[in-house]
């Protein structure tokens, strides 16, 4: 379980790594970071058609298994 969890850190780590280089952090009024958005944003602006409907499905799935 812990390998699992260092995968997905990593994974988040260079999600912000490459929002950084690509300069498309999502911020608010105030200027700081919206984490929430960071992910959305990517997968629906960024990657194309078949990221966002991916991740649309994935993220629906999760809320039904959830209420299940």
């Amino acid at each position: 379980m812990v390998i699992v969890t260092i995968i997905f850190l990593s994974l988040g780590a260079l999600l912000y790594i490459y929002y950084n280089q690509s300069g498309i952090i999502p911020v608010n009024d105030l200027g700081k970071v919206m984490s929430d958005k960071v992910f959305p944003n990517l997968a629906l602006n960024h990657l194309g058609v078949f990221a966002g409907l991916v991740f649309i499905i994935r993220f629906n799935r999760g809320h039904f298994l959830e209420c299940g």
